[in-house]
């Protein structure tokens, strides 16, 4: 049951599942759509699994870690550090979600990166703190 935890499904897999399906009603009115309909159900099963079996072989497959000041200073910008390293042998489209301590009021945090077959980035972002207090970052 964990692994289906940690998968997170894009859209274009659902468009997917929604065109078999009509495709499968369509094939109520003409009897020959139905074996397409099978052949694309079937088809959308194994390159599920497949992509499944890929993301999931690899112990370490993306490892991430945000480096931050030690302190942050108030009203300046704080640079802050993400690295990743990709240990599958395929490049990786991710989608980055940090976890920003409330303060900071950014809800829609999102990096959209591509990270090479067995290799690593560093990107970064800033900011600015408004209060004094500590921050308390979430997950990565």
């Amino acid at each position: 049951m964990k692994l289906f935890k940690k998968l997170y499904i894009e859209q274009n897999w659902f468009i997917a599942l929604a065109i078999v399906a009509l495709l499968m009603l369509l094939s109520y009115f003409f009897p020959e759509l139905f074996f397409t309909a099978k052949i694309l159900l079937l088809s959308l099963i194994l390159v599920t699994l497949l992509d499944i079996l890929m993301l999931f072989s690899t112990h370490k497959g993306l490892i991430s870690k945000r480096i931050l000041p030690e302190k942050f200073s108030n009203g300046d910008e704080n640079k802050i550090e993400i690295h990743l390293q990709n240990h599958y042998t395929f490049p990786v489209f991710t989608k980055i979600i940090d976890e920003i301590p409330f303060q900071f009021q950014k809800r829609d945090f999102l990096i959209k990166r591509e990270i090479g077959a067995r290799s690593q980035t560093t990107f970064y972002y800033n900011l600015r703190p408004t209060e004094r207090g500590e921050y308390h970052f979430g997950k990565l």
